[in-house]
């Protein structure tokens, strides 16, 4: 799993203390009957043992003492990143529902624009499905992830199902629903048809005009889109097609001016050179768990850009 984010030695490094504080500051979530079914903790352990060997004690030492001036813009706890497998990698009906949804609408926005389908490059990859359903429609298929955990998680599938089970107390029917057990696994999907990286979407790790394709799935609305706006533009060829697909939500306080509606898109877009083509409207669920009191619906806004020659 290469890092290819700025100073990658700090940025393992704050995401090892994460996920140690992380493990220390929830308590044990008690011992299950089945040997195979692994505990949020036994995960963490695994998590830091990957990284551990990639760091230097100096490494470590340096992100301690540069917290917290200096903290990952990566907000997904361990557990959060395991609601992610589920959805991703569990291939229950629901969550393939709303891969197919998602991954169906990029498509649809893809075949409106026109445009080359050489090489492509999924932003705030996650656990990486959506880049892996993309991937035969595209020569070559690049995904990157600013959150170590996220990526940790999709490297544990090379070696097999991974069974575990999250203890969550929110909006459940029973006592009994309140232990989650699931199991991810590759779904046979070839792990390798991606070319994946730990990197920053902000700084992205590629040369200008490197990709006929860029996409956003559930994640324009994690960074602020002025910041990230012009890196898609600087890493697309000329002619090359961004597309967006989900909501709005803005993960962010500042700027606050760079909390759009979705009719201001196709405007704003035109100060980084990019020309909407395409606008559609999709509605699909997110992170539906059928023991779950709650449920969640998104009209997913779809926006598809060319790159001016």
């Amino acid at each position: 799993m290469p890092v290819l984010c700025p100073a990658p030695y700090r940025h393992l490094g704050e995401e090892a203390l994460r996920i140690v504080e992380y493990r220390q500051s929830n308590q044990a979530q008690g011992k299950t009957v089945e040997s195979d079914m692994m505990l949020l903790d036994d995960i963490c352990d695994n998590m830091t043992d990957a990284i551990s060997p990639l760091l230097t004690v100096r490494s470590v030492l340096a992100t301690a003492a540069a917290r917290p001036a200096t903290r990952s813009r990566n907000s997904y706890s361990p557990v959060q990143s395991l609601h992610y497998l589920r959805r991703d990698w569990s291939g229950t009906p629901e969550c393939e529902k709303e891969i197919q949804d998602v991954t169906q609408a990029a498509l649809k926005a893809l075949d409106n624009a026109g445009g080359e389908r050489s090489r492509i490059l999924l932003l705030g990859a996650g656990t990486g499905r959506f880049a892996s359903v993309l991937s035969p429609h595209f020569a070559s298929t690049h995904a990157m992830e600013l959150s170590v955990p996220m990526g940790l998680l999709r490297d544990f599938l090379r070696d097999g199902p991974l069974r575990f089970t999250v203890l969550d107390r929110r909006n459940r029917r029973s006592e009994a629903d309140l232990r989650q057990q699931h199991t991810a696994s590759s779904l046979g999907v070839e792990l390798d048809s991606v070319d994946w990286a730990i990197a920053d979407a902000l700084h992205c790790p590629y040369p200008d005009g490197y990709f006929s394709t860029v996409a956003s799935l559930y994640f324009s609305d994690v960074v602020p889109p002025s910041r990230l706006l012009p890196e898609v533009a600087r890493i697309l060829a000329p002619g090359g097609t961004f597309v967006h697909v989900g909501p709005l939500g803005y993960q962010f306080d500042r700027p606050a001016d760079d909390h759009w509606p979705a009719e201001r898109w196709p405007g704003e877009v035109e100060k980084f050179g990019l020309r909407a083509v395409f606008t559609d409207w999709v509605r699909s669920t997110h992170h539906v768990d059928a023991s779950s009191m709650f449920t969640s619906l998104v009209d997913n806004f779809v926006l598809a850009c060319e790159k001016r020659v």
